[in-house]
């Protein structure tokens, strides 16, 4: 998911030139350049949302630290945010593929 969109999610420079290059492949030079800014595209609504942001929208709604919940992702992206959402879930189990 986050590869497809044109985001960037805090990651370091590896991280922007690993998902740079990913994109060239899979969009296939159609877009090489997005006309909006990280900035913009996430003000917009259009960037999925990070692993912290996930923990407090399910804090909002209701769901307690005891709330089993299972988190999938690469084992490197956003690994300090999945610090800050393991530690607010406890029930937490990763997944890393």
């Amino acid at each position: 998911m986050a590869a497809h969109s044109a985001c960037d999610f805090g990651g370091g420079k590896a991280e922007k030139l690993a998902l740079a290059k990913y994109r060239q492949v899979i969009w296939q030079g159609r877009v090489m350049k997005t006309q909006f800014t990280n900035e913009e595209l996430r003000h917009q609504g259009r960037c999925p949302l990070t692993p912290e942001e996930i923990g407090l929208l399910l804090k909002a709604l209701g769901f307690n630290n005891d709330t089993r919940l299972y988190l999938a992702s690469h084992k490197y992206a956003y690994r300090h945010l999945h610090f800050s959402f393991t530690w607010q879930y406890a029930q937490c189990n990763g997944m890393y593929g």
